[in-house]
């Protein structure tokens, strides 16, 4: 950092009142101002050497925001390697002397704009960098403003956040959307920020009809919001989904109802990336709240999450579709759950859930040795429904009369498919053929709360 011998009294006498807030109107003016994005974040961003943008950032040190410049420099003291080895990010903050602004000590600005304009035709020299500013980059297609969201009723809340029903103004548009925030009105913390933008990352990378669709962020201030699609579901493609996040080596690590959404039109979307990580295994070193009551056996003896402890949760989701929402393991407390769980006891499914399915949730999915647990789909990509009906015996229905008479194997009702659908993979997911009375009934179950 460079060092400058700052008169403080003199600092004081000039100081104006330029608030916080004043400095977060004067940045949202600029078209590369990202708001709160991590350094994370950037290198998705930033491209090229001379590439810049502005953002804040939680300065624990400082007790409050820092104004960040960050730029792809050529210089080889920089703290983060792009793609290019020559090429490196660096993070300079742009501190302020009383009411001016400067990132090195031998030129002070009134504005912050004033300071972009003139490193963009003069070359600035840190102790660690020399860089110019050549191109502002643009807020992207997935980032918002604030200003283009509007908040509506409450969906679902939980202990560090809340998700609201709103509308996005989108390409001339105005499209409902679901919004993710946080709780209060205070700053967020620096890992808090890291931990909701992570998600959204997470959550870009995926497209799948059976994943909930992210719109983008607003993180020009806070509290910062995710906005995902409202359109949501929770009944048959709620397995399809956990397939395609299977065969992308990402376990969920949360699926419940609660973490579902359920459309209009009856599609699942799998949503709350909070818990997420990409591998076929996880185990959590640090402590930390966890949903014991839709845990896996294994996760509960060890910390550790894998594609098959997804399994096991989706199975409890079965469960609480079943009997309308029902909260799993009702009236037994979280230590009676884990006993209950290593000891090998399972959940009882309700008489509504049709019989085969019933007997392949519970010898194929709420099985206590994880190794002959079913997967998702199995290496020779046989479905988890085809094997269920596979594995089923089918009932035999005596038809005619006499020399006539002939035996057919009956698919059970709420396990047949339609003609168009048979064209089609299946999983798990379609086995939950309800009808439209029962779906409908299932809707009110539905819920989106998350942390």
């Amino acid at each position: 950092m460079d060092s400058v011998e700052l008169d403080v009294e003199a600092a004081k006498k000039t100081a104006d009142n330029k608030t916080e807030k004043d400095e977060e109107k004067e940045l949202k003016e600029f078209k590369f101002y990202h708001g709160f994005l991590p350094r994370e974040d950037l290198l998705f961003v930033l491209k090229n050497e001379g590439d810049y943008l502005l953002r804040v950032d939680v300065d624990a040190s400082m007790s409050k925001r820092a104004i960040i410049l960050s730029v792809l420099t050529a210089n080889t003291q920089g703290e983060v390697p792009t793609a290019s080895a020559s090429i490196k990010l660096k993070n300079i903050i742009i501190r302020k002397h009383g009411t001016r602004y400067y990132v090195e000590t031998s030129n002070f600005f009134d504005t912050i704009k004033e300071l972009v304009e003139y490193y963009q035709a003069h070359p600035a020299q840190t102790n660690k960098a020399k860089f110019v500013l050549k191109n502002p980059v643009f807020q992207q297609r997935w980032e918002f403003q604030h200003s283009d969201v509007q908040l509506g009723r409450l969906i679902g809340e939980g202990e560090y956040g809340e998700v609201r029903e709103g509308t996005l103004k989108r390409r001339q548009q105005t499209i409902e959307v679901a919004i993710k925030l946080t709780k209060g009105t205070g700053d967020m913390s620096k890992e808090k920020i890291k931990e909701m933008m992570r998600e959204a990352r997470l959550i870009r990378n995926f497209k799948h009809r059976n994943i909930v669709r992210l719109y983008g962020v607003a993180v020009d201030e806070q509290p910062l919001y995710i906005l995902l699609e409202l359109k949501m579901n929770m009944c048959k493609g709620a397995a399809q989904g956990v397939e395609y996040l299977h065969k992308q080596s990402c376990i969920h690590m949360d699926l419940a109802a609660r973490n579902c959404l359920y459309s209009e039109d009856k599609m699942v979307k799998i949503s709350d990336f909070g818990l997420s990580r990409l591998g076929t295994n996880y185990t959590i070193r640090t402590s930390r709240k966890l949903p014991i009551k839709w845990l896996a056996p294994e996760t509960i003896l060890t910390f550790t999450f894998s594609l098959k402890t997804d399994v096991f949760s989706y199975g409890v989701m079965v469960f609480e579709i079943f009997t309308n929402g029902k909260e799993p393991w009702d009236g037994y407390s979280n230590t009676e759950v884990k006993k209950g769980l290593v000891e090998g006891k399972v959940l009882a499914l309700p008489d509504s859930c049709p019989e085969d399915f019933r007997n392949f949730v519970r010898d194929r999915i709420y099985v206590k040795d994880p190794n002959t647990r079913v997967t998702m789909s199995e290496p020779d990509e046989k479905s988890v429904f085809e094997r269920m009906v596979a594995e089923s015996p089918p009932k035999v229905v005596r038809t005619g009369g006499g020399d006539d008479m002939k035996e057919t194997a009956e698919v059970p009702e709420k396990v047949k498919l339609n003609t168009n659908q048979q064209s089609e993979r299946h999983t798990l997911a379609n086995s939950f053929m309800l009808s439209s009375a029962q779906i409908q009934e299932n809707e009110r179950i539905v819920s989106c709360t998350l942390w």
